[in-house]
């Protein structure tokens, strides 16, 4: 070595570096070459098998009692070959050295050496059940030239990885095994992979990826020949055959068609993709989807998990105000979810009845499901759910003044959904965690967590959350004093423009942007520009509202907020008395609050 300057470098530089593996690797074959035969075909067959093995694998593979290779394997570890691990399992001494102890295979050695290694951990996987077998035993197939069997365990593998959460695993799995099959490597059929597709779109979901996931769903109910329409007119048309089969069973009680072996799957498609639409506000397409998922289930065998349909069809028709449908879908949903043994269904029933009554404004018992739907899914260790069913609990805590349980489980998200990778769940801890921080004003904290949702949330395609941050970044920027905060609530109203809101989360953020824009307006009379954007957010605080009957709270109070700056006292008087009975009822605090502080600029007694 020379040293020119700083750092060292090797004489005759690049050139000798390169030349280095190329040596080392002959070093390493030199040292192979004096083992002798036993000693090289151990450490081949311990290449192919992985960089940990056992001796009783090894044993198997060379047909050999262990007894009798001990000798040599003692041998391999005295040079260094070999090296102890735990659990009385071996490894190699460095990665480089199995890779050349693997090169010197020719291939029909290799592919041997796999299909050995394949039958002789499978037989192991009959005899001691693992789970953690599948991959190895896919790579094996693979190798050994054997795809069909390859994904066979593919599948296994993938199916595994998503019931543990292993989102990106399940990713990796199910493409390989699409690959093989793409390419007429391995047989299969479109059942198999609309079941591929859906899983696909399960663990894009899991990750938070709403764009991605909505495409495999959309694959996979391609792939079970129920494409999704291309048009307008094709979901519309679509929406209502599947509400006349909905009318026929359930109102004229015609009998259920029968024979659909991919109802099942299909409707479990169905339902997960009207999730994509419904976080995208894609109405009519979520709407359409929901119908065509209970119509699905509803032509599926009774024993199979379609629970999700129904319960997400209650919350549709309680959306349009038709409660005893609502009422008859989520029942659906717990039956199917209780004789199925569905844990994980029921506990989304659960947070979906929270939805549906916090919307009504019955803050009470949709603190006590969203309560049970956590306890649940705690209970039987669904991360990606019990995310999901702390978010609604902290929404209803919010909206009871119980901001520091809020905090609690924003931050159990925050920190759940960052640990995984799920940028989604991410954005929803963090904007959430920064709606607590503006009540409880440390406002330069919420900003900065605002900034960073946004990010995530743009990278998941979720619109419904960017639409609720953007109301909290706008109130905020107004409360700390900052001059892009118009600009901010502008930023909120291009976003809402032309939306029907269908998330019923969303009311936190309307009447942030709506007090947002009602300050500054308070700040600046004149402006009008200020009067434009407070009209203009109350305004869509009132669409809020005729979705969900909570939202008439806010609007009132905001409304009493507006006609008190334009001059008409005895109109703001009253809306706020309505404002604050309203909220009493339905214990709100903030609006209480709010409606009282109205109430005292008019000079009026509560």
């Amino acid at each position: 070595m020379r040293k020119p300057g700083t750092p060292w470098t090797l004489a005759g530089g690049a050139a000798a570096e390169e030349r280095l593996p190329a040596s080392l690797t002959e070093l390493l074959r030199h040292r192979l070459d004096r083992l002798g035969a036993s000693g090289r075909a151990l450490a081949a067959l311990a290449a192919v098998v992985g960089r940990e093995f056992d001796a009783d694998l090894l044993a198997e593979l060379t047909g050999t009692p262990a007894a009798e290779i001990d000798d040599t394997l003692r041998d391999l570890v005295r040079r260094h070959i070999f090296e102890e691990a735990a659990d009385g399992k071996l490894r190699f001494g460095h990665d480089k050295i199995r890779e050349v102890a693997y090169d010197g295979l020719d291939d029909e050695e290799r592919r041997r050496a796999h299909r050995d290694a394949a039958r002789a951990l499978e037989q192991r996987e009959s005899t001691q059940p693992s789970h953690d077998l599948y991959p190895v035993l896919a790579h094996h197939y693979s190798m050994a030239d054997e795809p069909a069997r390859a994904v066979e365990f593919l599948e296994k593998a993938g199916q595994r990885a998503l019931e543990v959460g292993g989102y990106q695993d399940t990713m990796d799995f199910l493409r390989r095994a699409l690959t093989l099959t793409e390419r007429g490597a391995a047989p299969s059929t479109r059942t198999r992979r609309g079941r591929w597709r859906r899983w696909l779109g399960e663990a894009a979901w899991g990750l938070g990826d709403i764009d991605g996931c909505g495409e495999h769903f959309a694959a996979a109910l391609d792939d079970l020949d129920r494409p999704v329409p291309a048009t307008t007119g094709g979901w519309l048309r679509d929406a209502g055959r599947r509400l006349a089969g909905q009318v026929a069973r359930n109102v004229l009680r015609l009998p259920v068609p029968t024979g659909d072996g991919d109802a099942a799957e299909a409707a479990l498609a169905a339902a997960r993709i009207s999730y994509h639409y419904y976080h995208r506000g894609e109405n009519l397409r979520m709407v359409a989807s929901t119908l065509r998922a209970v119509d699905l289930a509803d032509r599926a065998d009774r024993a199979a998990r379609v629970a999700d349909s129904y319960h997400q069809f209650g919350y549709i028709a309680g959306l349009f105000r038709m409660g005893k449908v609502a009422a008859h879908y989520f029942h659906a949903a717990e039956a199917r979810a209780r004789a199925t043994g569905d844990d994980a269904a029921l506990g989304v029933s659960m947070y979906g009845q929270a939805i549906y009554w916090y919307g009504l404004g019955n803050v009470g018992l949709a603190l006590r499901l969203a309560g049970d739907a956590v306890l649940l899914m705690r209970r039987i260790g669904h991360t990606h759910e019990l995310e999901v069913s702390q978010s609604v609990l902290a929404h209803v805590q919010h909206s009871l003044g119980r901001y520091e349980e809020a905090l609690a489980n924003s931050q159990d998200v925050y920190e759940s959904a960052r640990a995984r990778a799920n940028g989604m769940h991410e954005s929803w801890g963090a904007y959430t965690i920064a709606r607590e921080l503006i009540v409880l004003d440390h406002l330069d904290d919420a900003i900065a967590l605002l900034s960073h949702a946004r990010e995530l949330a743009r990278a998941a395609g979720d619109r419904a959350s960017l639409v609720l941050l953007g109301g909290l970044r706008a109130l905020a920027d107004t409360r700390r004093g900052d001059v892009e905060a118009a600009a901010a609530v502008d930023d909120w109203l291009g976003l809402v423009a032309g939306s029907t809101p269908s998330v019923y989360s969303l009311g936190h953020g309307y009447a942030a942007a709506a007090e947002a824009a009602l300050r500054l307006f308070e700040d600046a009379p004149g402006d009008p520009g200020a009067r434009r954007r407070a009209r203009a957010t109350v305004a869509h605080l009132w669409r809020y509202a005729m979705m969900f009957p909570i939202g008439r709270v806010p609007a009132l109070v905001h409304e009493a907020w507006g006609q008190r700056l334009s001059g008409r006292p005895r109109l703001a008087e009253r809306l706020a008395r309505a404002a604050l009975a309203r909220a009493r009822g339905h214990t709100l605090p903030y609006e209480q609050a709010q409606a009282e502080r109205e109430l005292a600029a008019l000079g009026a007694r509560g």
